[in-house]
């Protein structure tokens, strides 16, 4: 069993000006400064398909992420929320590996918005998917008003979000260590 979980975080949102990069480059900088994971950042406009392509085709297109599915141990999917759910650029993303290469790793779900709720609602529609891949949800944040967020100090930022960043990383860590025995009996 590896001790150091290799963590996919990934940026779900190929929009011009995409607020939600600002979050994703604080949680990639947390990741980083930590000795107990490895991490690889993704960003969907590497991985963007213009329609589905079903796991099982051998396409080009999507190999390179199928290929990455697997060898992450757990994923952080940074997204904003957009019209009470998530991108389809996200969602065709996602569906390019077969759910078995997600079965049994933890997942956790930034959920970004510039409104009072910080993402709830993509958090919420995560649940159905995480559900079907059984996947174990490892937690959730929420970043509100992220442009606020996106002007704040490096100070400012980690007096809001460093604890909640850290403890959900901790919770994460702790899910992969008992979930990775479990993924091993299974396949």
């Amino acid at each position: 069993m590896n001790s150091q979980p290799h963590i996919g975080l990934m940026l779900g949102t190929a929009r011009d000006g995409r607020m939600s990069e600002s979050v994703f480059t604080y949680i990639h900088e947390k990741l980083e400064a930590r000795d107990d994971v490895h991490v690889t950042a993704y960003d969907v406009r590497n991985f963007s398909v213009d329609k589905t392509i079903y796991h099982t085709d051998n396409n080009p297109l999507t190999q390179a992420w199928r290929d990455a599915v697997q060898t992450i141990d757990a994923f952080i999917i940074v997204t904003p929320e957009y019209n009470h759910s998530y991108p389809g650029e996200l969602k065709l993303w996602i569906d390019q590996a077969a759910i078995a290469a997600y079965a049994y790793k933890p997942i956790m779900v930034a959920g970004v918005s510039i409104g009072d709720f910080g993402g709830i609602r993509v958090v919420e529609q995560f649940t159905t998917l995480i559900s079907n891949f059984k996947m174990m949800q490892a937690g959730a944040l929420y970043f509100p008003k992220v442009g606020e967020f996106s002007n704040m100090s490096a100070e400012e930022k980690d007096t809001h979000y460093a604890d909640r960043v850290s403890n959900s990383i901790d919770t994460m860590v702790l899910c992969h260590k008992h979930l990775s025995s479990l993924r091993a009996e299974l396949s």
